[in-house]
């Protein structure tokens, strides 16, 4: 619906005097867009970062300068068993394709692993520290993209300063609203197109849970139902999902016999293909509901193998 007023932070205008929406675009430039009043906050420490999401001063009403430095993402730390997962999420992904994934320990590591590829790609909802590394080793071109060829598509810029003065005016960047980032279809008119993400827990028939913990909403969708759906159909395309396979030192399982009631079901059975943990790589598209608890359970933490068995046989009977 169309809102009352909008607050933003732009950049400073770029010299046909439009006002960049800066490290944030997705949400903020659609919202705006329709929005009766602009107040923009003109901070000149904010990245200009080229692609549609800008303003001219006649559509803003409201202009306040200020001086503060974009708040950084958390220091990236990853252990052995990350190292493990992200070294065979890296065996999936093939030199030129198309990625999206998101930020934390997990993706950071993948994401190193990624170096010594060949012309990958980006469309994703966000981008890391990570991604300025792979331009930098050169295994980022998206000279093979089919759509946007040659540029980075991304809808935020999650991370240090360092990520914040690489999208100040790159051509190689380009920040869209999520009507772009986020658009299914249009993800699947890319060749190639991986989707890596993650979740709080898989039951044995490939539901995944990646928005809340015993009942309780801990986090949103977000774009991971729209960037598995769009490789869904993607030519070549794969959806990667990728976590530890316990948690809470080991005590609690990730891989479920169900999902309970109360829990969101954030992406079907149907649209899940790709299931990794630190204990091997399955793939789970066109597999019956046997042949998915079976995979599953050979990636699930040794611990859990026995009981996930018996909970599957006991809805066999």
């Amino acid at each position: 619906m169309p809102l009352g007023a909008v607050l933003i932070q732009v950049a400073p205008p770029d010299r046909q005097g439009r006002f960049s929406l800066g490290a944030s675009t997705s949400h903020a430039f659609p919202l705006a867009r329709q929005a009766r009043t602009i107040v923009a906050e003109v901070n000149e420490r904010a990245p200009s970062t080229p692609g549609p999401c800008f303003f001219t001063p006649e559509r803003i009403d409201y202009l306040v300068e200020a001086s503060e430095p974009l708040v950084p993402y958390r220091e990236i730390q990853f252990g052995e068993t990350e190292k493990r997962i992200a070294e065979l999420v890296a065996d999936l992904v093939p030199d030129g394709a198309t990625i999206q994934i998101g930020i934390g320990n997990l993706p950071a590591a993948i994401l190193k692993l990624l170096e010594d590829k060949k012309d990958l790609g980006f469309h994703s909802g966000m981008l890391s520290d990570s991604v300025v590394n792979l331009v930098e080793k050169g295994a980022v071109t998206n000279a093979r993209k089919n759509v946007h060829r040659g540029k980075i598509v991304a809808g935020e810029l999650i991370g240090t300063e360092r990520l914040f003065r690489f999208g100040h005016k790159n051509p190689l960047l380009e920040m869209h609203g999520a009507e772009v980032t986020h658009n299914a279809e249009l993800i699947g008119r890319m060749d190639n197109f991986v989707a890596i993400n993650s979740a709080v827990e898989i039951d044995l028939s490939g539901q995944i849970n990646a928005e809340s913990l015993n009942g309780i909403q801990i986090s949103g969708v977000g774009g991971q139902f729209d960037f598995v759906e769009g490789a869904y159909f993607s030519r070549g395309g794969k959806s990667v999902t990728a976590l530890t396979s316990s948690a809470g030192g080991g005590r609690i399982s990730r891989i479920v016999p169900a999902l309970s009631p109360r829990d969101a079901v954030t992406i079907p059975r149907y649209l899940t293909d790709i299931v990794v943990t630190e204990y091997g790589v399955v793939h789970l598209r066109g597999k019956s509901l046997r042949q998915r608890a079976e995979a599953l359970i050979s990636v699930a933490h040794p611990d859990f193998r026995d009981g996930l068995w018996e909970a599957f046989r006991k809805t066999q009977a």
